[in-house]
Formats: C-alpha cells, sequence, structure tokens
C-alpha cells in the first residue's frame, strides 16, 4: 500500500535526524530543508513533525511561502535564502518575515548594501567556489576575504552577523563523493584558517553524509526529503 504524504515525509525526516546523529562532528547540525519544488502544504506536514528551517533559492517564493506560513499560523518557522543574490532584490530578503539566514553571499556591494537594510537579527555566510567551476560563484581564496573581513569589522554593532562559510560540491562529476569530499575539506580548511568557530554551511541530498563528516553545521536537503 502507498504511504500518505504525511507518512512518506515523515519516514525521510527520521531517516535524514538518523543520518545526522550518525555521521556529525560538531554538537548541533541545522538540517535546511530546501522546498523550492514543494507545496506549501510539505512545508505544514515537516513543521507540525517538529522541522522549523527551511530553505528557498528564489526571493519570489520565499515572499509567497513565508505569508502563506504567517497566514497559516506558523510562527516558529525560520526561513533560510540559499539562493543567487542580486542587488535588485536585496531590499525583499531583508524584509521576509522570520528570515533568520542568507547563506550565498560573494559579492562586497551586496553585503554593504545587506548591512544597510537588515533591521532584524539575521546571519549570513560567505560563499566560496571551492569546486573550480566557472559556473559557479563564490570566493576562490582567503585574499579575496580581506575587503569582507574590513567591512565586518566596521559593522560589528549591527544585527547582521558573520556567520561562516558555504559551499557547493562539484556540479557534474564522474565521482561524486570523492570531489565532494575534496570540496568540504577546502572549505573547512579555509575556515580553520580565519576562525574554527565560525560555522560551515555545505552538503545537500547526495553528498550531505559526507559533509557532515567534514564539520558540516548546517546541511540543505530537498530532493531526498521532498522528492515525489
Amino acid at each position: 500500500m502507498d504511504l500518505s504524504r504525511e507518512d512518506q515525509l515523515k519516514k525521510r525526516y527520521d531517516l535524514l535526524l538518523s543520518d545526522i546523529k550518525e555521521h556529525k562532528i560538531v554538537e548541533s547540525v541545522c538540517p535546511v530543508a530546501v522546498s523550492k519544488y514543494s507545496p506549501f502544504s510539505d512545508i505544514e506536514i515537516l513543521y507540525n513533525l517538529g522541522h522549523r528551517d527551511f530553505g528557498e533559492n528564489r526571493i519570489e517564493s520565499l515572499k509567497e511561502k513565508s505569508l502563506q506560513a504567517i497566514d497559516c499560523g506558523l510562527d516558529e518557522i525560520r526561513w533560510h535564502f540559499i539562493g543567487n543574490i542580486q542587488s535588485g532584490k536585496i531590499k525583499d530578503i531583508s524584509a521576509i518575515d522570520n528570515l533568520v539566514a542568507i547563506h550565498s553571499i560573494e559579492k562586497i556591494k551586496h553585503l554593504r548594501s545587506f548591512y544597510a537594510k537588515v533591521d532584524k537579527p539575521i546571519d549570513f555566510f560567505i560563499q566560496f567556489n571551492t569546486s573550480g567551476e566557472e559556473q559557479k560563484g563564490g570566493l576562490i581564496s582567503l585574499e579575496e576575504l580581506q575587503s569582507f573581513n574590513d567591512l565586518i569589522d566596521s559593522n560589528k554593532d549591527s544585527l547582521l552577523s558573520f556567520k561562516g562559510l558555504m559551499t557547493m560540491g562539484k556540479i557534474r562529476s564522474e565521482n561524486q563523493l570523492v570531489d565532494a569530499r575534496n570540496c568540504f575539506f577546502k572549505l573547512a580548511s579555509l575556515r580553520d584558517q580565519i576562525d574554527s568557530s565560525l560555522d560551515l554551511s555545505m552538503g545537500m541530498s547526495s553528498d550531505y553524509k559526507v559533509a557532515l563528516e567534514l564539520g558540516a553545521s548546517h546541511i540543505r536537503v530537498g530532493s531526498s526529503l521532498f522528492l515525489s
């Protein structure tokens, strides 16, 4: 007999939590449920199972779902923006109710603009390109980070807080898990050269176990939870 959608999501969610417990090496891990291809009803199901952190990569979808969450009384929901940032969308991103983190800052001008617009506590991650793929954004060296550090140091009283670093595994790979491990190891090494207390946002549905084994504090999981 086919499982109901509620039972299907519960089974997958329980497996995710079990995997986190088995593979994590840091005390606390935040699994961000990436709901970009899912109806709002899936978000409600996971919320009712106790999950609170959800991610979207398009501001239009995030705005729509955040308003639905308010209308449905999901007051404890926590939104994460994980997509490409456009200068003209920074005001809209900053204004999202219950937005707690921005995972994809890669340009100094964007960070400067967020500092000017954020009026509530929000964490941010600086994105690194650890795979060397040209189609990806992100910093490629610690030297590039210096201008970010100067801006961060001059805004220590801001409600916008530097939380950590973010990366993605290689998009196209014949040895996906090996390449993912290399990408995540690079990010962890970069982090350790900056500040070992910073968080690491890395790992998606296909490689989150590897990311956890290398110290991920945030994983972004979509298809393994929601794909029908």
